[in-house]
């Protein structure tokens, strides 16, 4: 007989944002999409996906996408040092770490950081792809 009991979301988005604000990076200049005043450099959080994971716990495995943005292709090497030390704090994160309405139980990154500007105008962008798993 299944359970009465619902098994509570985890709300990925603003938990993850709120956690990457607090890190040296970008600081408080991470969004979900580009910002109306371009302050650089800035990050851009896309969860790409959201995996429940099986048992009576509710935890979620959501995967990111961290877009980290210069002003200019110039700006290569910058950014490439704040992507760099991200990528490091992500896998360095210890289990039990707060992230607003949620506590993370495990991270690490699955690809990058990577070079990939900004075909349109060149501004320079650091691509990393994460997973964390969260619970509420």
């Amino acid at each position: 007989m299944p359970s009465s009991l619902a098994r509570p979301a985890v709300e990925v988005e603003g938990a993850l944002r709120a956690w990457l604000r607090t890190t040296p990076a970008v600081g408080n200049r991470w969004y979900f999409g580009a910002p109306d005043t371009l302050v650089f450099p800035f990050g851009i959080l896309e969860v790409t996906a959201i995996v429940p994971v099986p048992g009576g716990v509710p935890i979620d495995q959501a995967t990111v996408r961290l877009d980290l943005w210069g002003m200019t292709a110039r700006d290569k090497f910058a950014i490439a040092a704040l992507a760099t030390g991200l990528r490091t704090t992500i896998d360095s994160l210890p289990s039990g770490t707060p992230m607003g309405t949620a506590v993370c139980l495990g991270a690490t990154v699955i690809n990058g950081p990577r070079w990939s500007p900004d075909v349109a105008d060149g501004k320079a962008r650091y691509v990393l792809d994460a997973e964390f798993l969260l619970r509420p």
